[in-house]
């Protein structure tokens, strides 16, 4: 059996920490074959809905070129990003993509409701019904239906997320 892991973030995501090497020995030392590091991209501010500066992209080649030093001859490393809400501002998604490395892997993500619901992030929605959370689930899938129309992305990420999160 082949195992690899696309969906993992590192020290350049708002929500992880280990740098690439870290993360590598750990899927080595799990069995794995092949890990890619996918951190997010996003158009938006992690937790606003003001434009995010552009991406100083030589920290993220310079921590894959450590672990293709250290590690590389052990398992097999890929370079991949989470693009994730870019139909929310395509054209700056476009722009903070056109000085990036290239990539082998692309998680396309939606984490934010529409305008409707205050694009609010679906980590810290609550829906006060079950009513409201079906209305919710139906705005997250219109906002994936977007994402997907825009395309730029080699498959569409964590579909289920709205069920993770809603109680």
């Amino acid at each position: 059996m082949y195992l690899a892991d696309y969906h993992t973030h590192t020290q350049f995501s708002p929500d992880a920490h280990d740098p690439m090497t870290v993360m590598a020995q750990a899927a080595l030392d799990a069995g794995m074959d092949e890990i890619c590091f996918t951190d997010h991209v996003e158009p938006l501010t992690w937790g606003s809905n003001e434009l995010r500066p552009p991406y100083d992209w030589s920290a993220l080649t310079e921590d894959f070129a450590n672990v293709q030093a250290a590690l590389g001859d052990r398992i097999h490393l890929r370079l991949g990003m989470e693009m994730g809400d870019a139909q929310k501002a395509p054209a700056h998604m476009k722009k903070l993509l056109e000085d990036a490395p290239q990539f082998d892997f692309i998680i396309g993500s939606v984490h934010l409701l529409s305008e409707r619901f205050g694009s609010e992030d679906l980590y810290l929605y609550t829906p006060k019904d079950q009513a409201e959370a079906q209305t919710a689930l139906g705005d997250y899938l219109e906002e994936v239906l977007a994402l997907a129309k825009l395309g730029g992305f080699t498959v569409l990420g964590h579909l289920t997320l709205p069920l993770r999160y809603f109680n």
